[in-house]
């Protein structure tokens, strides 16, 4: 199901809320997704430069072939969408929210936002290993509707990137849940420290769209998997801020002597018009959460989908 564009009203500063608006479906992911490539730097980030300079060289390393041609929704059963991918370049602005301690040592990571002109505004991790190192962008969830981050430390005091104790829940057991809500056609339930959320909702009801779609010829089922890499920032009030990415494998299974068309994405991604055995999608989805301090609830504040690959017979 479609998504409609994100753009970001207004980022204050690194201390400050950070509130944008829109949506996100079929932008880029984040740890980078299939469709969005990280190239290394043509040179060594050196000591010399700014967090600042940092951060740009790496979001401007960041390519979109795509970037600015209407996006087909990756979602299953969905239709095209009118939403623009976002585009990142160096001059497309972007402010960095939080700085990994210790201030100075490696491995250090960044979290920044983008603001571009066109498109949509996203979050973005990006990591160094080492002084002699390339930065490069490992995370990027374009922002929702509405979303509104709360702030970080300062950058000169920076910020712990891993999980504060207290969290209403932790980012292990959000992301476990998260994903076991998504399947098909058994989705579990949340539990009450998670947010039920409108990206959740489209992407369990494309999943029955499809299934809906073939029944009687076949059937489709769909599993999910956490990819390895999930990234939390410690927040200023002691919540944190969770970007992960799941990875669903969809399986459309034809009957014997059946033969089932296949949804526009599933074809857009090369695979066959039409199946008459079994097909298998393959769709990563790119998650931003915020998890308060003690009680309370995480709730999604960015995502984006995209089709790793579609094959079939």
């Amino acid at each position: 199901m479609p998504r409609t564009p994100a753009r970001l009203l207004s980022v204050a500063c690194a201390a400050t809320l950070l509130a944008a608006c829109s949506g996100g479906a079929t932008s880029p992911s984040t740890t980078t997704s299939p469709s969005t490539t990280t190239s290394p730097s043509t040179a060594p980030t050196t000591a010399a430069l700014s967090d600042q300079q940092i951060v740009e060289r790496a979001v401007a390393a960041v390519t979109t072939p795509a970037a600015t041609t209407p996006a087909t929704t990756a979602t299953p059963g969905g239709a095209a969408s009118s939403a623009t991918r976002p585009t990142f370049s160096a001059d497309s602005g972007v402010r960095l929210l939080a700085r990994s301690t210790p201030l100075g040592g490696y491995p250090a990571s960044w979290l920044a936002v983008t603001q571009p002109q066109e498109g949509v505004p996203a979050l973005v991790v990006v990591t160094q290993p080492a002084a002699s190192a390339a930065a490069k962008a490992t995370r990027l969830v374009p922002l929702l509707d509405g979303a509104q981050v709360r702030a970080f430390p300062s950058l000169s005091s920076g910020t712990a990137f891993s999980a504060p104790a207290g969290l209403a829940i932790t980012p292990e057991a959000l992301v476990t849940a998260y994903a076991k809500s998504l399947v098909h056609p058994s989705p579990s339930p949340l539990p009450k420290t998670v947010a039920a959320d409108p990206f959740a909702a489209q992407v369990r009801a494309a999943e029955t769209q499809l299934a809906d779609g073939v029944k009687g010829a076949g059937s489709a089922t769909s599993t999910q998997r956490i990819l390895p890499g999930t990234t939390t920032v410690t927040q200023a009030d002691g919540g944190a801020l969770v970007l992960a990415t799941l990875e669903r494998t969809t399986t459309i299974t034809v009957t014997e002597g059946a033969e089932v068309a296949t949804p526009a994405a599933f074809q857009a991604a090369k695979g066959p018009k039409t199946l008459k055995h079994k097909g298998t999608w393959v769709t990563q989805e790119a998650l931003a959460f915020e998890v308060p301090k003690g009680a309370g609830q995480a709730h999604l504040v960015g995502a984006d989908e995209r089709t790793v690959s579609a094959s079939g017979s």
